[in-house]
């Protein structure tokens, strides 16, 4: 499913056949809001296998009474309900829904600020969040980073695991030319932990860094044991970098564990099928040689992760891709196509990928060359 055509998973159906008060519309919408900001992230809309206009040609009808409902609701509810809580959530989700394109509107980023900053009078504190990222980002309002700490700030204070997660870690490692106030930024992240689950189950694996000793560069005596114990949370959550993390350390022995390639390679295809391009290139590695008892060699689908990872700009990834399309490995054999993504690898950074296109760029021109000589057996 790929949230930018408009289509719902069996998750999300299921959800909004069963929302029928205001709540529960409320609750549907904001888990489809996070899905489709969380598809907008990993770029699934980029590169498609197949056609989807003939896969899902007879949802058109369905997904414009759908987008007709919830617009609808949101309009009402934001204009109508004498209930200041929906009133300000529905403001916000307004917001998003300007801000991302959703329910059939065109993106406007100023319509999303008018939105938030109606939310944020009404003290909602997800829309206080919004203000903040307009801010920091400069949507529908000239950037201003201080405003954009400010509002994170009341964000996190109203309660929102945005703002907390956000502000905390902005404190922690001192960014937006902010001090660092490591006490304080770790206070605000524990409390985000404490609001985690998952429809945002991100603040576990900061966490986590923040002990282990191989990231750690706070005031904290590093823990791994405790870091590998958030990062178990995170996991159990779907968060795919926490997913990631225990796949390097089962497969690594860190974090006081013990080698499994098993467990790891589990861990792998949880965090790759959640959109985390390391574990997609390194999932892809596996797939291509393939590991006795644990995993079978499987060309094509080592050729789909790396070309996902590759997608969203892992350099090594998009050179591997070249490799699987220039040999025919796993997919078609076609020489410009290897040589757009070597390309594209070289553009990353990768020096494999510079010295490859070369090659490979020489190489397609002597046969354009060739082609368009004469045979000198022509008059035979």
């Amino acid at each position: 499913m790929n949230s930018h055509y408009g289509l719902l998973d069996d998750s999300l159906q299921n959800h909004f056949s069963k929302a029928k008060t205001p709540p529960e519309m409320l609750k549907f919408i904001k888990k489809y809001v996070i899905y489709s900001e969380n598809e907008s992230k990993r770029g699934r809309h980029l590169f498609l296998i197949g056609n989807p206009l003939e896969k899902y040609s007879n949802y058109k009808l369905e997904m414009k009474e759908f987008n007709t409902k919830c617009l609808s609701f949101l309009i009402n509810t934001a204009t109508s309900s004498k209930n200041p809580k929906w009133s300000s959530e529905s403001q916000a989700y307004l917001g998003v829904a300007y801000e991302l394109g959703l329910f059939g509107l065109e993106p406007n980023g100023k319509n999303a600020f008018s939105y938030y900053s109606v939310a944020a009078q009404q003290n909602n504190e997800d829309g206080t969040f919004r203000v903040g990222q307009c801010y920091e980002k400069g949507i529908g309002i000239k950037q201003n980073i201080s405003n954009a700490i400010y509002f994170y700030r009341c964000s996190a204070k109203l309660g929102s695991i945005f703002g907390l997660h956000t502000y905390g870690s902005i404190l922690l490692r001192g960014e937006l030319d902010t001090p660092s106030d490591f006490d304080t930024g770790l206070f605000y992240l524990k409390l985000a932990t404490k609001k985690t689950d998952e429809s945002y189950p991100y603040t576990y694996y900061d966490l986590g860094q923040s002990y282990e000793s191989r990231t750690n560069v706070f005031e904290v005596e590093p823990d791994d044991d405790y870091a590998f114990r958030l990062y178990e949370k995170g996991a159990n959550l779907n968060c795919p970098n926490s997913q990631y993390r225990l796949a390097r350390a089962y497969e690594t022995g860190e974090l006081f564990q013990k080698v499994n390639m098993k467990i790891s390679i589990e861990y792998y295809f949880k965090s790759a099928n959640n959109g985390q391009i390391d574990a997609q290139y390194a999932l892809s590695r596996y797939l291509f040689i393939g590991i006795e008892n644990v995993l079978e060699q499987d060309l094509k689908n080592a050729y789909l992760y790396a070309l996902k990872a590759a997608s969203r700009g892992q350099g090594e990834a998009a050179f591997t891709v070249g490799e699987f399309i220039e040999t025919g490995c796993g997919t078609k054999k076609r020489e410009l196509l290897a040589l757009w993504w070597y390309t594209i690898s070289s553009n990353f950074g990768n020096k494999k990928g510079q010295s490859k296109m070369a090659n490979l760029r020489y190489e397609v021109n002597m046969k354009d060359d060739g082609s368009k000589r004469g045979s000198i057996f022509c008059c035979l």
